[in-house]
């Protein structure tokens, strides 16, 4: 009589996100590791819009390009150059009764319209119809590469009499450097559990045999205090909370048999 074929048994042990195999072929740990560092933003936006409504199209334009102009030298005296000043954007609403309106989007090439730049409209139309108004806009947008560059041109900029301003978009120029390092400690997350596995299980460890990045290079905002919040009894001082950049990996560790 044939003796039974001998049947390799497979165990598995998990300890959160990681596992330890060990059957006739591979013996390894799996792990992933993650790790995050902390940045300080050091790149802000923020967008104004201009509004103005009436029935004379050439009084609304020429006090909208009267408040662009104002706010367009508030940021030039706080030394801010054209380049991070864009107000190209112009909305026009034909608005001839609250049942009917149209919109216009213009596009103007130029980070600064000039004095002449006129915009197109239908005046016998306008001349037909004494009742339509008009609501003509543009936005304004500026980036700062300090949080106080943002705090001074936002007090000089309300008294100008903008309709909006939308919250301040925070985000990191350069990440690239951040995320290595992140990635290095991700690694050494990964090998510090897996060793702490394979002490528990009375196993060594032996060389890395896999490695795979899960992340990429991607970072979310997270609720940190600033390191710093300077406090004045004229104007608020804005606090910026650091970003996460995180980085993840699997690793499979071979262990000694």
């Amino acid at each position: 009589m044939k003796l039974p074929r001998l049947i390799t048994t497979l165990f598995i042990v998990l300890f959160g996100n990681s596992a330890l195999a060990i059957s006739g072929d591979e013996n390894i740990i799996e792990v992933t590791g993650q790790a995050s560092v902390y940045v300080q933003p050091d790149t802000f936006s923020l967008n104004i819009a201009l509004v103005q409504t009436g029935r004379n199209l050439t009084k609304i334009r020429q006090l909208v390009d009267y408040k662009s102009n104002q706010i367009i030298k508030i940021a030039h005296s706080l030394g801010l150059d054209k380049e991070r000043i864009n107000s190209a954007r112009v909305v026009l609403r034909v608005i001839k009764d609250r049942n009917n309106t149209r919109a216009q989007v213009i596009g103007v090439e130029h980070t600064v319209l000039p004095n002449k730049a006129y915009v197109g409209v239908d005046s016998n139309a306008a001349e037909k119809n004494k009742t339509q108004h008009f609501e003509l806009s543009r936005s304004i947008s500026v980036q700062f590469n300090k949080i106080d560059e943002y705090d001074k041109f936002l007090a000089k900029v309300i008294n100008v009499g903008v309709e909006h301003i939308s919250p301040l978009s925070i985000s990191i120029s350069d990440t690239s450097m951040n995320y290595q390092q992140a990635l290095e400690q991700a690694i050494a997350n990964a090998k510090q559990k897996a060793q702490q596995i394979a002490k528990q299980l009375d196993v060594s460890l032996n060389k890395t045999v896999y490695l795979k990045e899960l992340s990429n290079n991607h970072y979310a905002m997270r609720s940190m205090a600033a390191e710093s919040f300077m406090k004045s009894s004229n104007t608020h001082q804005s606090q910026v909370a650091k970003q996460a950049i995180t980085a993840s990996v699997l690793i499979k560790f071979a262990i000694q048999p």
